[in-house]
């Protein structure tokens, strides 16, 4: 009990810490694009998210999920007392990313010119995707590093490189957007923000967070075998990564193709908006990795599986009820945006389910990654690729961007199950009926009520006011926390202030 007690607090800190993390990008983030979307028109707005689109599936490549592999590999060599191996890794983690993030830029910036006529018909383009192709190496260099600082536990200075990030980029872009530039303003202040982190990292917040070497230091492998190490495990990785941004940003594209940059603005921010639920997720599932790697390698199967069942179950009850106002308030929601992005309202709803399901399989696929089955984590991702993809181009020219969350929604339900699936089968886990019937009872029961009174009310304020009371009621209920879990959440939050 000793060992799964102090396994759940390492990962509730580690979470606590990447929540914030989250939370400071989300909320920088969303007046980034508040602000841009008040400042320029849709049609500017779609732009540069396609550019951004664009960029999110090139840095996919240019990364080849080896950041990934540095939080497993330096969280494992630490554990083991190895500090001068975990060093090495490090070291050429960034040495592996420098060199694919270089080369991913300069294909970028190469076939500019032909993606911007050719598929887009539209020369605007060309400047904007030469921008953000020099964001690049700095953001791939950043993944990597905190990376390392998630597998030395030091979630804090994840927080410090990505906090740094958004309000850099923030500020350059209300500067940039004054003086005229546009979309163009829009990419250009995600290289200034992405440049000064990396910097901050690299020369400030690095040497304080690897530990440092014993007088009697390990004998480290040699460097081939640990490039070979960290490529084995990253690059089936890479393929889900691939697959799972294709999924998310091939709609961004597409919808620029067929329906043009106003709609891609509309589903950008409807995107953005379910990102918050789902980046939370993905932060409290990054944290669970390091531990689940340290469980593995010491042969605590049952902390493993008390791990990922409390994930889940924390995950969808934390944020169940942003996940209730989504599917409940859309066109609130967006209307504080901008009332042009009300036609969104129907894709944030099913955007919304999407978020749910996100909340069972990343943890699932968290669990594979940590316990070394990356070829599983391969195969869910192309299962669900396998089925978004397809079904993204066929309903896109006919249902506009709410037929581009379906195909999202709809894949990621078959994922979710292959990934519970290949977690019973190979590691026989699996998640508990308390993980997800309570947090499901909890939101359903609210949606139920909010429907009920849904003719009776008509203020939005009251509305959510009665959101908020039914959810929390629910949960009170079904026990769906218990205290000590919340003792426990408290603490660290106290314990960070």
């Amino acid at each position: 009990m000793e060992e799964i007690q102090s396994a759940i607090t390492k990962v509730a800190k580690g979470s606590t810490y990447l929540i914030l993390d989250y939370a400071v990008i989300t909320i920088l983030g969303y007046l980034f694009w508040v602000i841009t979307a008040k400042m320029i028109s849709p049609e500017e707005v779609g732009l540069a998210s396609t550019a951004v689109a664009l960029i999110n599936i090139f840095i996919v490549f240019a990364t080849l999920s080896i950041p990934i592999a540095t939080a497993k590999y330096i969280a494992e060599h630490n554990a083991k007392g190895e500090i001068a191996t975990a060093h090495l890794i490090h070291k050429q983690s960034l040495k592996l990313v420098l060199i694919t993030s270089l080369i991913t830029a300069i294909i970028l910036i190469a076939i500019s010119k032909p993606l911007a006529t050719g598929i887009y018909n539209n020369v605007a383009l060309i400047p904007l995707l030469t921008i953000i192709a020099i964001t690049i190496p700095f953001q791939a260099t950043l993944n990597t590093l905190n990376g390392s600082y998630q597998g030395c536990q030091k979630m804090q200075y994840c927080i410090l490189c990505d906090s740094t990030t958004r309000i850099v980029k923030f500020i350059a872009v209300i500067i940039l957007l004054l003086l005229g530039l546009g979309a163009l303003g829009v990419t250009l202040s995600f290289t200034i923000g992405f440049a000064t982190a990396t910097m901050l990292g690299l020369f400030i917040l690095t040497p304080k967070a690897l530990p440092k070497k014993s007088e009697v230091p390990d004998d480290p492998p040699p460097v081939g075998l640990i490039n070979h190490k960290i490529l084995t495990f990253s690059l089936p990785l890479a393929g889900k990564f691939i697959l799972m941004t294709l999924e998310t940003q091939l709609a961004l594209i597409l919808i620029g193709i067929y329906l043009g940059m106003a709609q891609v603005a509309y589903y950008n921010i409807a995107l953005l908006t379910i990102l918050v639920i789902t980046g939370t997720l993905a932060q409290i599932s990054t944290a669970l990795l390091p531990t689940i790697s340290e469980e593995w390698v010491q042969g605590h199967k049952e902390t493993i599986a008390e791990l990922y069942n409390l994930t889940i179950r924390l995950s969808l009850v934390i944020l169940g009820l942003i996940i209730t106002a989504v599917i409940a308030l859309p066109e609130f929601i967006l209307k504080l945006i901008s009332p042009a992005y009300i036609e969104a309202a129907s894709t944030l709803q099913i955007l919304g389910v999407y978020a749910f399901l996100m909340g069972i399989m990343l943890p699932s696929i968290t669990l594979l990654t940590g316990t070394e089955k990356p070829k599983l984590v391969l195969a869910t991702s192309t299962i669900v690729a396998s089925i978004s993809i397809p079904a993204i181009l066929f309903l896109i020219p006919y249902l506009s961007i709410t037929g581009a969350a379906i195909a999202l929604a709809l894949a990621t339900l078959i994922g979710t199950i292959a990934a519970v699936i290949f977690v019973k089968t190979r590691l026989q886990m699996q998640p508990s009926i308390n993980s997800v019937v309570k947090p499901t009872l909890c939101i359903t029961i609210t949606l139920t009520a909010l429907t009920l009174t849904h003719h009776v009310i008509r203020n939005p304020i009251m509305t959510i006011a009665i959101l908020a009371i039914v959810y929390l009621a629910t949960v009170k209920i079904s026990n769906a926390i218990t205290k000590n879990e919340i003792k426990l959440l408290l603490n660290l939050a106290k314990c960070m202030v």
